[in-house]
């Protein structure tokens, strides 16, 4: 294994295949650790090959991974005499973008397998996990990458819990409680903790920001009836305020000491290295805050959906089909694992789809898991008047502008890349029925016992990674989750290789650690000073392929105390109020 992980044509085959396994529970139910930590291994080992390539070279860009022994570096066979897109040879080569690939690929297999342990279990992967991440530049400094650092987040967040996603409660104090005040703190360069404090009885909303997640908790403090002979509360100055809706008893500040344990009562000095830092309730950091949650926690994918009828060829007709065939329909219920999504006031990202008017139809087919993502533009099922618009212009404008588009072929003909004209469709699925039948035979064999033919299809010039690009047979009973797994892998790369002239693709995940690390270093006071070597990791907030130096901008002890401890604390703590 350790002699062929190093072959890169075969690292993308292996984790392509990892990232099917991962979705088959029943294959991987009686896996010991050492099997999930050999699932691993292939992930560190390759991550490891590509930055001793790396540091061989002594350059920041991407080690140039050789196309030579490419299994796959040709356009498609049934494409290659087309010539719709024209080659560019003074242009990045595709297989210079593979090594990009197989670096997200590797960090998806880690997140899909750490989630699919047993969750009583996962607690024991994790410093083993992290210490594999930390690796040694050529200058002997140990490093985290910033694709590591997400990575890591992930691991704390998802250890202890399996719990569905928690939300924003907007009622969550009654008027009686008192006023509202808002707080918001950036604990270490990783989370924002915004506490939202009822002034009279303390009861407080708390939101946890971080790369990978947003939790949200009420905590709700148990009040009690004072002595009989206690004082009332009639002299200074909160007197005349106390019986008024204005009265502050309590503020947000209250509840986050609550939260941290202070450090600095037997080191008054520490109080000057407290790894966090109170945010201006201003507009530039509502509006930062606003950025950072407008990013998804998991990562969004967009894939069309086509049904080709008995005899079409031609573009304007495949796009007015308002419906397929009985095994199409079965299909397409499926890829959602049959569940239909409401468009109209849906909260999530719905790439593109109208969430108001119900112009691109009122429902839509979308898959998701704890990471990922995936709404599918199925054109059947958008609104199709050839009076207003004969072209279809409305449903183009969604499947012209995917990467990544499933053909369900049942026109019994080729299919040609060009039938739908598009500089940003890179990969077609196209299903074909192994066997032509008749309508009455497709209706009673409702794709549970009919085999079909899949293969993708990739643009000229785009390097050919997938498993299919070669055709293959699969049974319809199979064939909804293994098009999915194809279309999200494609997906994956298409994002990487579309970004090669501007530069590496930023995840969602990297972009909510930028955007909170920005804060950090914006109100951070002081100049911090960067550790040495021995002070701990150093953290890359470039990728691998494009690393450079950063501020670090914790101590090893801060970074400890944050990661392993305040964090996880509150993350056991203080939720109890949320959907456990």
């Amino acid at each position: 294994m350790s002699q062929i992980i190093t072959q890169p044509q075969i690292a993308i085959h292996i984790l392509e295949f990892l990232t099917h396994l991962v979705r088959l529970p029943n294959l991987y139910v009686n896996f010991r650790d050492d099997e999930f930590k050999m699932v691993f291994g292939v992930c560190f080992r390759y991550l490891q090959y590509v930055r001793d390539q790396q540091e061989k070279a002594y350059i920041p860009a991407p080690a140039r991974l050789s196309g030579a022994g490419l299994r796959h570096t040709a356009p498609s066979r049934d494409l290659r005499d087309s010539k719709m897109i024209d080659q560019h040879p003074g242009k990045a080569k595709p297989a210079d973008d593979l090594p990009q690939y197989v670096h997200a690929l590797a960090y998806h297999v880690i997140t899909f397998w750490f989630m699919a342990i047993k969750l009583e279990d996962r607690e024991k992967f994790v410093p083993w996990i992290i210490k594999k991440l930390v690796h040694t530049d050529r200058f002997g400094r140990e490093t985290l990458e910033e694709q590591a650092l997400i990575t890591i987040d992930m691991l704390y967040s998802r250890a202890y819990t399996d719990r569905d996603e928690t939300g924003y409660q907007e009622s969550f104090a009654k008027e009686s409680d008192g006023e509202v005040t808002k707080r918001s703190w950036v604990i270490g360069g990783e989370m924002i903790l915004t506490l939202e404090t009822a002034a009279r009885t303390g009861i407080t909303q708390i939101i946890k920001r971080r790369p990978s997640y947003t939790g949200y908790g009420i905590y709700r403090p148990h009040l009690i009836p004072p002595p009989r002979h206690q004082v009332p509360l009639l002299t200074g100055l909160a007197a005349d305020a106390f019986y008024t809706s204005s009265y502050v008893g309590v503020l947000p500040e209250d509840i986050f000491q609550g939260l941290f344990t202070p450090v600095t009562l037997f080191d008054p000095s520490a109080v000057d290295r407290s790894p966090w830092v109170k945010l201006p309730e201003d507009d530039v950091t509502r509006r930062s805050i606003g950025v950072l949650d407008r990013a998804s926690t998991v990562d969004s994918h967009r894939v069309g959906v086509i049904f080709i009828g008995e005899g079409q060829s031609n573009e304007q007709e495949i796009l007015a089909n308002v419906m397929g065939s009985a095994d199409y329909t079965v299909f397409v219920e499926a890829l959602g694992e049959g569940k239909l999504v409401r468009l109209k006031g849906l909260k999530m990202n719905t790439q593109g789809l109208d969430r108001e008017f119900d112009s691109d139809g009122t429902h839509a087919i979308c898959w998701r898991d704890r990471a990922v993502e995936m709404v599918f533009h199925v054109i059947t099922m958008m609104p199709t008047d050839l009076e207003v618009d004969p072209y279809c212009i409305n449903k183009k404008k969604h499947i012209g502008n995917d990467f990544v588009n499933i053909v369900f072929n049942n026109s019994g003909l080729p299919f040609r890349f060009d039938t739908f004209p598009s500089q940003f469709n890179y990969v077609y699925i196209v299903i074909t029925p192994e066997a032509r039948t008749t309508f009455v035979d497709t209706r009673d064999n409702v794709g549970l016992d009919q085999f079909y033919k899949v293969q993708v299809l990739t643009q000229p010039g785009f390097p050919e990674v997938s498993p299919a690009s070669e055709t293959k047979v699969i049974s319809g009973k199979g064939l909804p989750a293994y098009i999915r797994m194809l279309a999200l892998n494609a997906s994956v790369f298409c994002q990487v290789w579309s970004s090669r002239e501007t530069g590496e693709f930023v995840s969602s995940w990297r972009s909510r650690l930028r955007e909170i690390k920005k804060l950090w270093d914006k109100h951070l006071p002081g100049i911090q000073t960067p550790p040495s070597s021995a002070a701990g990791p150093s953290v890359s907030s470039g990728g691998v392929f494009h690393r450079q130096s950063v501020a670090t901008y914790n101590s090893e002890g801060n970074r400890s105390s944050i990661m392993s401890g305040t964090s996880a604390e509150m993350e056991r703590q203080n939720s109890s109020g949320s959907r456990g």
